[in-house]
């Protein structure tokens, strides 16, 4: 699936990390972690690359090993996604233009996922927001808070989002790929949609509930496209392990 129209990627980074401080900084197999980011963005359809920073050492590893965008935002946002629309607006993008916003700690994103969520974005009319879910096996990963669970309707449009177990299977043999979703989290919108509708609300119960900002989205009753990948492979990284496991992963492949 191909976007139709042109795109951003605008990537978050930030420099404190409660579990993991620094690790946008990170060494995986000789580049850092945002620099591997920043390669993954660019692999992809996007126009260009934006990376919105709050720190003087992320800014100068991107300048130095990649030929991003670089934009300084303020260290106080309470998310990413308030941290694009800071940059978005100091670079004056137009309201009308598409953005992506891949996390700054996915540094095996693919490039063609990156597109694949532009491009939900664009074929569902109805949508606000594109993002992406993987099949997950709910026995194994369900109890996992850091692995976001998603449901869909059956116009692959999300219903809701949570860490803990969703759907209750009172029946396992009832369970198939559209139940056990785990959600990526990137996400597609316009510049209008993010400044002036999503990143002007206050954060709503269900969010600060779950520590989930899409949930915002529903709560006002926006439609959030999901596309769904059945062969990402990518890890979010949050923890030591997490790294080692990319380690590892990047190695295997070389």
């Amino acid at each position: 699936m191909t976007p139709k129209l042109p795109f951003d990627v605008v990537i978050p980074a930030r420099f404190e990390s409660a579990r993991f401080p620094a690790k946008l900084l990170a060494d995986i197999c000789g580049k850092t972690m945002i620099q591997r980011v920043v390669e993954c963005a660019m692999s992809s359809s996007a126009d260009q690359v934006i990376v919105a920073v709050d720190d003087e050492r992320i800014a100068d590893n991107v300048r130095l090993t990649t030929s991003a965008t670089v934009i300084a935002t303020s260290k106080n946002h309470a998310s990413g996604t308030d941290r694009i629309a800071e940059a978005v607006q100091k670079m004056q993008l137009p309201g009308g233009r598409m953005i992506v916003n891949v996390q700054g700690d996915e540094p095996l994103m693919p490039g063609e996922l990156i597109d694949q969520v532009a491009a939900v974005l664009q074929t569902d009319s109805q949508a606000v927001i594109g993002t992406a879910a993987v099949p997950m096996n709910l026995d194994i990963h369900g109890k996992d808070p850091n692995r976001v669970k998603c449901i869909i309707d059956r116009h692959n449009r999300a219903l809701y989002f949570s860490r803990s177990v969703i759907p209750y299977c009172t029946n396992t043999s009832q369970v198939n790929a559209h139940m056990g979703l785990h959600h990526i989290g990137i996400y597609a919108y316009t510049v209008d949609y993010l400044v002036h509708k999503h990143a002007s609300r206050d954060v709503c119960p269900l969010e600060k509930a779950e520590g989930l900002e899409q949930l915002r989205a529903l709560y006002h009753g926006d439609t959030i496209a999901v596309h769904i990948d059945e062969n990402y492979r990518g890890i979010g990284v949050d923890t030591q392990d997490d790294l080692d496991l990319v380690c590892s992963l990047l190695e295997t492949a070389h």
